[in-house]
């Protein structure tokens, strides 16, 4: 069979034009026109010894996938074409064991022109006839290992064809070459029978919706288009090793792929990004995003400018999971885009499961974006390390809502930066239910760091804690519950530091802030706690410089073991529970500070004293500022008071009378351990005159005080 086909090719090569190479006399002596080496991981140089023309005739495999001539190595001919060597550049020197094919490749071509009556040009012929031994060598070569690799006995008229069009494939590996069959579909068959990945090294234009079945290795030059309303489905694997353009000209949603074939999307698969942060990305973007089908990330390692929305609805696609992969993973918002990334969930239909991570969006947009992120009514969310830069521009760097009461709920915000917008972070309509946010830092949000105004019962389990605040702008508000608060986020363990007008601000809803630490601009400048409504406050364990704490009557209000330096404190709140508070520096104080109020529906103790179990005598201490002040406890309306220094006394200004009439003694009524008074001072009621009356050897006396 070989003789035969090389009989028929030779045939057929007298046809095709031969090529005057040189005028140097040569004679082709036999030769193989293929050597193979073996990589090991450091060997940059390989040789071969056959004759090429130039360096366009030779190929070169690693493990039988085609290098890129120029880009992965460079060839050096020795004088006179007879042998050379290939150096790899050092990004793509071959690994450890692989196998290096350098194969020749003559093409069939000729430009020489024999006149009638000329000289016979010898010399030219002979290089004439040289370039035909030597392309008659590279097809024995093909075949020879056709039969010695696949053990054919009949060859397919396509790999016959694509020796003929100078197609080298390499069918002993893992690939076959698309371009050897006439249809991408035929292709695909032939590749995934043999159980090959089919190489994708040209252009193919789709004729059909069309399924690839078999795995998909895309190289630099390969690539799909779309035509017409086709679509295409890679049920394989596809491998796009230098993530270069493969699709063109598909709308989103054209494109998918099936469970495991891919680990992520990649918006330069449908787009060159020539100069990133300034080429339109936006289609590839929304096409990558689309394309992920709730099954693989979004993976973003450039810049990306987009010009438009992009829109993700989990109800349609799946869940999300958007994924930086480099230090310069960036989402440009440009043009008049109103937002960047919006995600429509279930609205409480279910868990939606939205995922971001390590990357940044920044707003370029020239009129300013409504909301850099917008989840709405996403159920199950984690946003994690990632940079929100408004740049002074964008209304909101992250908004949290939905329909009503079904927010977007669920979830942990971790690690991010949320800065120079008009608001950081805003929830509404049901938003934060259940979410978590640690570990962020809020800077230069000219209106707020945060705006909580959810109206959801459940989103009281928002937690809002060891995040840290900081801005010098007299017109912000740290942390501000909205008039629709109804319910009780906790905000504990953050670091504020600013110049802010107002570090909380509460007009309704019911507010926990404790353990934080305030660090304001000053009196009369920046607001701690601002109370403007809602009521069941509790502030406890704060640490507050230089930040006033104003609590209207918007009650009952819980202000309790607070330390507050160089600040003022009032309140008109008429059911304040304030204790345990410590004052230090200047500032103004102006309400109780250790003041009990209990709203308990029955009557019982409002405060309990109990001694440990521990010996010794147990109570309560009460000084006054000095050894020459009054001290007292007021019981309703009458105080009993009491001074220890030269004159000491306990004093009431009530009656003071038993519970039960005819029953107790004045002293203890003891046999064995009686105590006594020593006697009592009366007043004459007639002539006003002061008697102190006692028992002298067993008879009262009454002895006239009266000097």
């Amino acid at each position: 069979m070989k003789k035969l086909l090389i009989g028929i090719l030779l045939s057929l090569s007298l046809f095709f034009p031969i090529f005057n190479q040189s005028s140097v006399r040569a004679t082709i002596t036999a030769e193989t026109p293929r050597v193979s080496w073996t990589g090991n991981g450091a060997n940059t140089t390989f040789t071969y010894p056959f004759r090429i023309f130039n360096d366009t005739e030779l190929l070169v495999y690693v493990d039988d996938l085609l290098q890129i001539r120029n880009v992965y190595y460079t060839v050096t001919m020795n004088p006179g074409g007879v042998g050379g060597e290939i150096v790899f550049a050092a990004a793509y020197i071959p690994a450890l064991n692989t196998r290096v094919d350098l194969v020749r490749n003559i093409p069939l071509t000729q430009t020489i022109d024999l006149r009638e009556g000329d000289r016979f040009p010898a010399e030219t012929f002979e290089a004439s006839l040289d370039k035909q031994t030597m392309i008659l060598q590279d097809i024995d070569s093909k075949v020879g290992m056709l039969e010695t690799e696949l053990g054919l006995t009949t060859l397919d008229p396509d790999i016959v064809a694509g020796m003929l069009t100078g197609k080298d494939v390499k069918l002993g590996g893992p690939w076959i070459d698309a371009r050897v069959y006439n249809t991408l579909e035929l292709a695909n068959t032939a590749a995934y029978n043999a159980g090959k990945a089919l190489l994708i090294s040209s252009n193919w234009t789709l004729t059909a919706n069309t399924v690839l079945t078999a795995s998909v290795m895309r190289i630099p030059g390969g690539s799909f288009t779309k035509a017409s309303t086709y679509t295409l489905h890679f049920s394989g694997k596809f491998v796009n090793p230098d993530n270069g353009q493969a699709f063109i000209g598909f709308d989103p949603g054209d494109v998918t792929f099936g469970n495991g074939s891919i680990l992520g999307t990649h918006p330069e698969w449908w787009a060159t990004n020539t100069t990133p942060g300034t080429t339109e990305m936006y289609t590839a973007l929304q096409c990558a995003l689309t394309a992920t089908g709730g099954k693989f990330p979004l993976l973003l390692s450039n810049i990306y400018l987009s010009t438009g929305a992009l829109a993700y609805n989990t109800t349609v696609t799946g869940k999300l999971n958007i994924e930086g992969t480099g230090t310069n993973a960036v989402i440009r918002v440009g043009g008049t885009t109103n937002k960047c990334i919006v995600v429509t969930g279930a609205q409480g239909g279910g868990h939606d499961f939205v995922y971001m991570r390590d990357f940044r969006i920044e707003d370029y947009n020239s009129t300013g974006s409504a909301a850099l992120i917008h989840l709405y009514g996403v159920a199950g969310l984690g946003l994690h390390r990632l940079n929100i830069d408004g740049r002074t521009k964008a209304s909101i760097g992250l908004l949290l809502n939905g329909s009503g009461t079904a927010g977007t709920q669920q979830g942990e915000i971790s690690n991010c930066s949320i800065f120079s917008n008009g608001i950081g972070l805003q929830t509404d309509a049901g938003g934060a239910n259940g979410i978590e946010v640690h570990g962020c830092t809020f800077a230069g949000n000219s209106i707020g760091d945060v705006y909580y105004n959810t109206n959801s019962a459940g989103a009281a389990t928002f937690e809002f804690h060891h995040n840290h605040l900081v801005y010098d702008n007299v017109a912000a508000v740290a942390i501000r519950l909205g008039a629709n608060c109804s319910v009780k986020p906790s905000f504990h363990s953050n670091h504020i530091e600013g110049s802010y007008a107002k570090i909380f601000q509460v007009e309704n809803g019911k507010l926990e802030a404790a353990f934080n630490k305030i660090i304001g601009g000053g009196i009369g400048v920046t607001s701690a706690f601002s109370i403007e409504g809602g009521s069941y406050h509790d502030i406890f364990k704060n640490h507050i410089h230089g930040a006033d704490v104003v609590l209207a009557n918007y009650g009952p209000i819980n202000y309790v073991f607070n330390s507050v330096y160089d600040s003022d404190e009032s309140s008109t709140c008429t059911t304040l529970n304030a204790f345990g508070n410590k004052h230090f520096g200047t500032g103004t104080v102006t309400m109780p500070y250790n003041y009990l109020v209990s709203d308990q529906a029955a009557a019982g103790n409002l405060m309990t004293l109990k001694s440990p179990a521990v010996s010794g005598a147990w109570g309560m201490l009460v000084q006054g500022a000095g050894t020459a002040e009054d001290v007292y406890l007021q019981l309703g309306t009458a105080k009993l008071k009491g001074r220890s220094d030269a004159e000491t006394y306990l004093r009431t200004s009530g009656d003071l009378y038993p519970d039960t009439d005819n029953s107790y003694y004045l002293g203890k009524n003891n046999d064995d351990t009686p105590l006594a008074w020593k006697g009592v001072i009366l007043k004459d009621t007639t002539n006003g005159t002061y008697y102190r009356i006692e028992i002298i050897n067993g008879v009262i006396t009454a002895t006239s005080l009266t000097d």
